[in-house]
């Protein structure tokens, strides 16, 4: 190997379990230099060019050889491949450039003493000449370190002087160093013949291999040959045959995705199909609502659905389906109308009557009072009730003691009228007054287990302005602590003048509001006297 100068270095990759040769590895093999003891130096060639038989071949840059002494350590990433230099290290020459000195050298004797080399051989006797002793003996001259039947000494001078010349020129070039590189070089290839096997002979060792393993590279193309035919064989197919049928399963694909792009449009290309309908608006998020919104429950019962549970908590909030009097709160319409139940029915035990009982006699007491004063029934019911309210405070007494003590004759409608008119009264026409027991019988059927607008005495109305203006259709609601978790009323919203009504007991509340587009400062104390 020639120092610093480009060049090739080849290696040789085999299965260190089996020593099969490796081959078709050039992808996973690298490979790194040291020169002259030094650290690795990655080689510029990534992966070597495949030779053939597990051998392959890296480029060398001058670089990569510029020392004494250069190292290769080549290696593979496939599992269980061993990769070696061949050979694995090299001693760098200058040998070139030592003949080329010489040569120069030479050349400039030959200037010095005006000969040519081919003259000077010219004058040498050939060895037929010397062993015919044909030549005339007169040009010759027997010396002493020449045989007697020598050349002429005329011939031997000149050679003499040439060679005398020769010596005093290459005085100084160092003879021995060269002659000691060259003993090293000899030294590294009688090492190789020594490390390797068969004097490191590469096609004795693939012989070796080879004979090793019993096969020979013919024996294993004819062995995978035979094996590719009984594949062929025992699935009953030819490589014909197999071509042809994915050519036939391609023809089907092409044959599908050209469908696509005549169904489809836009060739069947989805992602210009989903932008096309991204720009056209295809999905219309408030009519997705409208359609959510506006949908029949009836129609959604699935079992453990939203539908289900939308459905049932309708008939659960109807407090008409409640049972009285029930665990309810202190001023809420089912303690309210429990205690009345109770109450009446302690009447009735202490007055041993009945309902009924009670009634006929009103009605005949009422019937009589009509025929003597010339009244009728919402005149004298208003005045009955009048008195009685007046009676009952200034004598301390109860209904059926006043009861028992009138005695008015004549006829009144009878119990079964009174209470036909009571129930088939219509209560959302000129009864939604206040807190009448109307109001609060028509936010019960709407399903509510109190009223929106609260069950209180005492009638409310909240004002919301913005800039001294009216706000309409905003949210209003009550709760009863500052936080606004314990919700009492609401939510309502506000009429063309700004204004919700409630309904509530003497106390403090918190009033809140809200309305897309505008900012309040919630809450609002209200104080309710």
């Amino acid at each position: 190997m020639k120092k610093n100068t480009a060049t090739k270095w080849i290696v040789f990759a085999f299965n260190r379990t089996t020593n099969a040769a490796k081959t078709g590895d050039a992808a996973q093999i690298t490979a790194s230099v040291y020169i002259d003891g030094g650290g690795a130096n990655a080689v510029d060639d990534t992966n070597p060019a495949e030779l053939g038989h597990g051998y392959y071949i890296f480029d060398i840059t001058a670089a990569e050889c510029n020392g004494d002494l250069v190292v290769i350590d080549p290696v593979s990433s496939t599992a269980d491949i061993q990769v070696i230099g061949v050979p694995g290290a090299a001693w760098t020459n200058t040998l070139a450039a030592d003949l080329a000195a010489v040569d120069g050298v030479v050349d400039s004797i030959l200037v010095d003493t005006g000969t040519t080399l081919d003259a000077a051989i010219a004058g040498i006797p050939t060895v037929a000449e010397f062993e015919a002793r044909s030549l005339v003996a007169a040009d010759y001259t027997v010396v002493a370190d020449l045989p007697a039947a020598g050349a002429t000494q005329a011939s031997v001078d000149a050679i003499k002087v040439v060679v005398d010349d020769i010596l005093v020129d290459t005085a100084a070039i160092d003879i021995t160093a060269i002659d000691a590189k060259v003993d090293l070089i000899l030294a590294d290839t009688d090492e190789l013949q020594t490390d390797l096997v068969d004097g490191g002979r590469v096609d004795l060792v693939l012989d070796a291999i080879l004979l090793d393993t019993g096969t020979t590279l013919d024996g294993k193309m004819n062995v995978l040959d035979g094996k590719a035919d009984d594949i062929l064989e025992d699935t009953s197919t030819t490589l014909d045959a197999a071509i042809t049928a994915l050519q036939e399963n391609v023809t089907d694909i092409l044959a599908d995705t050209d469908e696509l792009q005549t169904d489809w449009t836009a060739d069947g290309r989805l992602d210009v199909i989903l932008d096309i309908a991204a720009a056209a608006g295809a999905i219309d998020a408030a009519a997705v609502a409208d359609a959510v919104w506006d949908e029949a429950m009836s129609e959604h019962v699935v079992a453990g659905s939203a539908g289900e549970a939308l459905s049932a908590a309708g008939v659960a909030g109807d407090p008409m389906t409640a049972i009285i009097p029930g665990a309810y709160g202190v001023g809420s319409a089912g303690k309210k109308l429990g205690d009345m139940a109770a109450e009446i029915s302690a009447i009735l035990v202490d007055t041993s009557t009945t309902l009924d009982g009670k009634i006929n006699v009103i009605d005949g007491i009422v019937d009589a009072i009509l025929v003597d004063t010339g009244t009728n029934i919402p005149a004298a019911v208003s005045a009955v009730q009048a008195d009685t309210t007046d009676i009952l405070e200034d004598t301390g007494t109860e209904i059926p003691a006043a009861i028992a003590g009138l005695s008015i004759p004549g006829a009144a409608p009878s119990a079964a009228s009174v209470a036909d008119a009571v129930w088939d009264e219509v209560i959302s026409s000129g009864h939604a007054v206040g807190n009448s027991a109307a109001v609060k019988l028509m936010a019960a059927a709407a399903g509510l287990a109190t009223s929106v607008a609260g069950l209180g005495a005492v009638t409310c109305n909240v004002t919301v302005t913005i800039d001294s203006v009216p706000l309409q259709d905003c949210d209003v609601w009550i709760t009863s602590d500052e936080a606004g978790t314990t919700v009492v009323a609401g939510t309502l919203q506000t009429n063309s003048s700004g204004i919700a009504t409630f309904f509530l007991d003497v106390g403090t509340y918190y009033v809140w509001q809200q309305k897309d587009g505008y900012n309040f400062t919630n809450p609002d104390t209200l104080v309710v006297t």
